[in-house]
């Protein structure tokens, strides 16, 4: 999605519904080139994750990894 190269998330939908099924918790990132980049799309992402059924993504916070309510 960076520079509109591409047209959707990685993963995709699909592997996003398998992971969902599997319980792996994931996180949101970006591949930001620039700091004002870095939440770049996470709106549009977080509205892909709560469509399929996701509720919570997991952060890095002082060390420790913890899990984060979505809305």
């Amino acid at each position: 999605m960076y520079k509109k190269l591409c047209k959707e998330t990685y993963p995709g939908d699909w592997v996003l519904q398998h992971i969902k099924k599997m319980n792996i918790p994931i996180q949101i990132n970006s591949d930001a080139h620039l700091p004002r980049e870095i939440s770049s799309h996470f709106t549009e992402i977080t509205q892909q994750l709560l469509t399929i059924g996701f509720k919570k993504v997991k952060i890095l916070d002082k060390n420790e990894w913890e899990y984060v309510i979505i809305e």
